[in-house]
């Protein structure tokens, strides 16, 4: 699926002297609906971001990718999706100028609870 995007938001930080830290931005998004690799997408975004001080702020763009996974067992030719799944989660934040720059790498385990649920049930046969 092709997906529009548009979020704002503020940031309040301890110590801070002035008014709340603003982001908007606006983009365009590819997200994998079905298969293996469902919930898997990329986006990129552009927009404005006080988060990186207020001369940094305006023309930034940032490149968001995620990949998930269902970390399944294969029975005969027939594929059982896990409820437990892997995702990596990376994002680059620039405004392709000197100064700061904001890079974000998560990767871990997720599991799914209706999933996990629905496993347990056709385990005791309800």
């Amino acid at each position: 699926a092709i997906f529009l995007k548009a979020e704002t938001g503020a940031t309040f930080a301890e110590h801070m002297t002035g008014d709340l830290l603003s982001t908007t931005r606006i983009g365009l998004g590819f997200e994998r609906m079905a298969g293996t690799f469902a919930g898997s997408l990329v986006e990129v975004l552009s927009g404005h971001n006080e988060s990186f001080g207020s001369a940094h702020a305006s023309g930034r763009y940032s490149v968001h990718v995620l990949v998930k996974g269902s970390l399944g067992a294969v029975e005969g030719a027939t594929l059982h999706r896990s409820p437990l799944g892997a995702f990596v989660d990376l994002e680059v934040d620039t405004d392709n100028k000197g100064g700061p720059d904001g890079v974000r790498a998560l990767m871990g385990l997720s599991l799914d609870g209706d999933g996990l649920f629905a496993a347990a049930r056709g385990l005791i046969g309800l």
